[in-house]
Order: C-alpha cells, then sequence, then structure tokens
C-alpha cells in the first residue's frame, strides 16, 4: 500500500500549547490540513507558535466548553483524523521515548519524576521506566494544589473529575486525567506530589539562575516538587526528572520571575 494511502486528509486536536505545536509541526511537514482547538487564554507564545506552522486555530472558553467534544465532533463531521493529546497509545508511546533515550544511553536512576498534565507523559515514561530498567524505579508525579486530579484519583482510587482549575502551570489545567493514562497511572506510579503556585514560581527562579534554563512553568512543577521536599524517601538516590518544555517566552519567563 502506498503511504500516501494510509493519509488522513486532515488532522485535528485539543491543546493548551505543546501537543498542538507538535501535530501542527508534523501535518506542516507532510502538507496536511491541521486544526487545533485551544482555550481561550492560551498564552501568545504558545499561540503564536501553532500559528507559524500553518494550522487553522478555534480559541474556547475553557471555563465552559469541553475543547475535546469539538475536536470530535469535528473529525467526524470532515473525516479528520483526531490525534488526542493523552487519550492515545501511541502518544503515550512517543512521550515515553524520553525514558527509554535515557536508559538506552546507559544513564540508570532509582527514581523519575514528571508533570501531570492529561497524563499521557507520565504513562509514557512510567512503562519505560518500570519495563526497560533493571533498577525497579519508583515512579512519581507532580501536580498544583488547583490542578491535582491525578493526586485526588490515586487517593480514592479511580478518575476524580474536578472543575476547571486555574494554575500558573498552564499546560496542567484539565478537568480529569485520561482512562488510558489512569489505567498505566494506578499500575505504575507510587504517589504524587502537590505544589504551590508560589513554589512553581521558585523553581523557575532557580532553573532560570542557577542552570541557565528556560522552562515553561509546568516543567517546573516537579522541580518544585523536589525542592520543596514534597516527594519522600529521595534522599541518596539518581532522580531524573521529566522537563518537558520551554515554551515561553522571554517577556513572560521575566514577569513570572521578577
Amino acid at each position: 500500500i502506498a503511504l500516501e494511502a494510509q493519509f488522513p486528509d486532515g488532522v485535528v486536536t485539543h491543546s493548551s500549547g505543546n501537543h498542538g505545536r507538535a501535530l501542527a509541526t508534523v501535518a506542516e511537514l507532510w502538507g496536511l490540513p491541521c486544526t487545533v482547538f485551544v482555550p481561550e487564554d492560551i498564552t501568545e507564545d504558545k499561540l503564536d507558535g501553532i500559528k507559524a506552522r500553518g494550522a487553522n486555530v478555534i480559541a474556547c472558553d475553557r471555563q465552559s466548553v469541553e475543547r475535546s467534544v469539538l475536536a470530535e465532533e469535528l473529525a467526524e463531521e470532515e473525516g479528520l483524523l483526531l490525534v488526542h493529546p493523552f487519550e492515545d497509545r501511541f502518544v503515550i508511546a512517543g512521550q515515553g521515548t524520553a525514558t527509554a533515550e535515557v536508559l538506552a544511553a546507559g544513564y540508570d536512576f532509582d527514581f523519575l519524576i514528571a508533570p501531570i498534565g492529561g497524563g499521557g507523559l507520565i504513562s509514557g515514561n512510567a512503562i519505560a521506566a518500570k519495563e526497560l530498567s533493571t533498577d525497579d524505579p519508583v515512579v512519581y508525579g507532580a501536580e498544583t494544589a488547583t490542578a491535582n486530579a491525578a493526586a485526588q484519583s490515586l487517593e480514592v482510587g479511580h478518575v476524580v473529575s474536578m472543575p476547571p482549575p486555574n494554575s500558573v502551570a498552564d499546560a496542567m489545567l484539565k478537568t480529569r486525567i485520561g482512562d488510558q493514562p489512569w489505567a498505566i497511572i494506578s499500575r505504575y506510579v507510587s504517589g504524587v506530589a502537590v505544589v504551590s503556585d508560589d513554589d512553581v514560581v521558585g523553581a523557575l527562579r532557580y532553573v532560570a539562575s542557577t542552570l541557565k534554563l528556560v522552562i515553561e512553568p509546568t516543567s517546573a512543577v516537579p522541580l518544585a516538587a523536589l525542592l520543596t521536599g514534597r516527594v519522600p524517601d529521595i534522599s541518596g538516590k539518581r532522580i531524573l526528572v521529566i522537563v518537558s518544555g520551554g515554551n515561553i517566552g522571554v517577556d513572560a519567563l521575566a514577569a513570572l520571575v521578577a
């Protein structure tokens, strides 16, 4: 079968920024139409990054509209391929290559910590850590106190839904984690560290001033958990931190850490 015969007429997704930009980039490379549903309060830098790749961007009110529903409806109406940001086993597997590459490079670790939005990122990396490492590392998630659906879900043993949250960690603003991620998180993740927005800003400041790196707020959540001592039993351990992105402008970062 010719490769072109397997291609959809176009792709659609919903995203707070990073997944949408990634899908738009791939769509641009392959000449595919791409539509991304985003929240109205998406950061300017993330919005510009998606548009720069030629995607059609549709903004929605985060508090009243489920972007996932709109994306599903458009996919059905126009025969597009829906590439879900976390409720997709291929996306989960792709995200897990971060840890797989660390292990392939010969680096061992005792502890892995990653931020949790919809749950795809930590799911893929948890599978890689638990199934590919011979050291049986502990896997932990990290969330902010106002966007802690995963922590709540682990506490009660099932997926918990919550009202649309607010947090400086904009890529973490979900009402629930996905069902596919939950099946993996409930099996492999030992706990979730919860931090405040102030903790996140402190971690951003530390990373910028000490490590000389630019990362976005959601990426700083696991670092905030480590810096504030919210992760148990890590003394003397080798720790792998998944720093999930640097999709933030200089002005926005400066405003946060000022």
